[in-house]
């Protein structure tokens, strides 16, 4: 997990109460210390606030010397708007994200600080000069902006860990005919800082021939410590699945990579003659991110899930493939390249052949796929939507009891707030891709405040309103 520096400074001037102004510093100061070492990060503060424009710059220089990537600061007294002006040409030059922290104002007698009209001044400017900003505003140690703040920590720590992410696609690009596979890979770089690499499916064919027996075998000691072996499953397709595990994993180590984008078909039937789908879910079990037909939007959606969740959960990618809108429920699966920790209690992941490739007459059942109920509990779905990832759809629900509507990974949604064909009228009439993230835990605020950062328009609900709602909509 990324230790996120943080920058904290105060600002204020001399015609207010400056004995306050010290006292609320200093408090600050030491809770906002004690915030940044609790969230397994480090603190960059001044021993006093700043009152003068030269030293407000010589700070921000010192911030950016030490890598600061969250600047936090409190107007503690009224300041100058020139110092508010040098935050905004330090903030937009380092792609810094800025929280503006406004405190409680001592009543009675003269005003001491006027605290939060300087707070209200400062984002004035930083609005007028483009810059994004949050505000947040109490004592220290106030529980509402504790609760803030610790959001804004997680958020801009999954900033920074997108910035410093490598990924690699694993073929010649998307699926054949999978449209909403397709990516701007500048773009990305630009919005989320992540980096791509393009690997040919023949190095991964190579990798895994070359292996010998003895080396091989890891996968299917994998496999069977993991699933139940179902009897159709062959010697011969557990031997490939292990060759294959052993190719990637050793491709992702050498690389360095964070994440893997694979390019499941039709290379790996047609030439290696099997699926990846149990590979897929082994990579992810091992906190290798991995998304199936070379999704990359897909992969950094998981990615976003990843990282808000400080890397304690799993995220899987699957289709939307049922609705029952009488319990205002989605239906989840996809066929089989689910992490086998995402099961559900007191059931086995089953290793079978696939439900669906191979199984028409005259046919032979193709590949390995892992079965699996997922686990209940409260979860959220993500998807960053368009090839540039300039839009995403959240959403939020608990995943119930449920058979297995369809062979494969499954998962049944029940939603908490938004009704099923408001939802389906939105990502049917929003274009959204038809692949989505799955992750346990409620993170949606997390996920929002990450989007602002990276400038992501979240998908408002379009609502059905008996069909009038129906209609392909398009953004201004």
């Amino acid at each position: 997990m990324h230790q996120l520096r943080l920058g904290f400074l105060g600002v204020s001037q001399l015609n207010f109460d400056t004995q306050l102004t010290v006292a609320n510093y200093a408090a600050a100061r030491q809770w906002v210390q004690e915030l940044a070492e609790g969230a397994g990060g480090a603190l960059e503060a001044l021993p006093a606030s700043v009152v003068e424009t030269k030293d407000a710059i010589e700070a921000l220089s010192r911030f950016a010397a030490a890598g600061v990537e969250l600047l936090l600061v409190q107007t503690t007294c009224f300041a100058s708007g020139e110092v508010a002006s040098e935050i905004a040409s330090y903030a937009s030059r380092y792609r810094i994200p800025v929280v503006l922290w406004g405190i409680p104002e001592p009543t009675g007698g003269a005003l001491r600080a006027n605290s939060f009209c300087c707070q209200n001044f400062y984002t004035s400017i930083l609005h007028a000069r483009g810059v994004p900003f949050k505000w947040v505003w109490g004592a220290p140690g106030a529980e509402e902006l504790t609760r803030q703040l610790e959001r804004t920590v997680t958020a801009v720590r999954a900033l920074e860990q997108l910035r410093r992410t490598k990924v690699a696609v694993l073929g010649s690009g998307r699926v054949p005919g999978f449209y909403g596979s397709n990516f701007d890979e500048l773009a990305l770089k630009e919005r989320f800082g992540v980096s791509v690499s393009r690997i040919d499916l023949s190095e991964v064919f190579r990798r895994a021939a070359a292996l010998g027996a003895a080396e091989a075998e890891a996968g299917v000691v994998e496999l069977r410590d993991r699933t139940s072996i179902e009897g159709g499953v062959t010697d011969e397709a557990l031997e490939r699945v292990s060759r294959m595990h052993v190719a990637l994993t050793s491709l992702a180590a050498e690389g360095d990579f964070d994440g893997l984008a694979i390019r499941c078909w039709p290379e790996y039937v047609d030439i290696y003659g099997t699926v990846v789908c149990a590979n897929i879910g082994l990579l992810n079990d091992e906190g290798i991110v991995t998304s199936d037909e070379a999704d990359l939007l897909g992969l950094v959606s998981m990615l976003c899930q990843r990282y808000v969740t400080q890397e304690r959960e799993v995220p899987t990618l699957l289709d939307w493939s049922y609705t029952d809108f009488e319990a205002n429920a989605v239906g989840l699966w996809h066929c089989g390249a689910t992490a086998c920790g995402l099961a559900r209690a007191g059931t086995t992941p089953v290793s079978a052949m696939h439900s669906i490739l191979g199984r028409a007459e005259g046919e032979t059942p193709t590949g390995v796929v892992i079965e699996q109920l997922l686990r209940l509990g409260p979860a959220t779905v993500f998807r960053l939507c368009g090839a540039e990832g300039a839009r995403a759809l959240c959403f939020t629900g608990e995943v119930v009891d449920s058979p297995m509507i369809f062979q494969g990974a499954y998962a049944s949604l029940k939603l908490d707030d938004l009704e099923a064909r408001d939802l389906v009228n939105t990502i049917l009439v929003s274009g959204v891709e038809h692949h989505y993230s799955l992750c346990y835990t409620r993170h949606e605020d997390e996920l929002d405040e990450l989007m602002y950062w990276l400038d992501v328009e979240p998908l408002e609900v379009v609502p059905y309103d008996e069909g009038r709602g129906a209609f392909a909509r398009w953004e201004e």
